[in-house]
């Protein structure tokens, strides 16, 4: 049985995973979103998708976190949300806020999109909702894994 087959039907469903081998740290008191450099997959022209992000992350909780993906030039149409709905999703390149506490808590976020005519990358962002003296820490082992449908 391979990765994507189940034991009755056979999928067959490219699967793309882009996993965090170190933690990254975004700098004290800034507010403007910044790649995560590892959380970034290239993806091709035309084609739909399923992502899950799953994200490690310890944020001061007077700053909280923004996350986003990039917005994908000619995207037909892109969205993603956390926990197990997809409903009033966000748009990529629109920055969703999180509630933090300090502590390292994992968020999971899922969603869709359909690239236009040019592919591209999906690239995870980040930054301090509110600015802050404290660090906001993506953690080793934070994750994008990407479905072809």
């Amino acid at each position: 049985m391979t990765l994507n087959q189940h034991p009755s039907t056979f999928i067959d469903t490219p699967l793309q995973i882009a996993v965090m081998t170190a933690d990254q740290t975004h700098t004290v008191s800034d507010t403007d979103l910044e790649d995560v450099t590892e959380l970034v997959i290239s993806v091709s022209p035309n084609t739909k998708y399923f992502l899950l992000c799953t994200l490690r992350l310890t944020s001061p909780a007077a700053a909280d976190i923004d996350v986003t993906f990039a917005a994908i030039a000619n995207t037909d149409y892109a969205g993603f949300q956390v926990g197990t709905t997809i409903k009033n999703p966000v748009a990529f390149g629109t920055e969703r806020m999180e509630d933090t506490d300090s502590a390292e808590e994992t968020i999971q976020y899922y969603g869709m999109f359909k690239t236009g005519s040019t592919g591209g990358d999906l690239q995870f962002q980040f930054a301090q909702n509110a600015s802050n003296a404290g660090n906001t820490i993506i953690h080793q082992g934070s994750s994008i894994l990407l479905y072809t449908l």
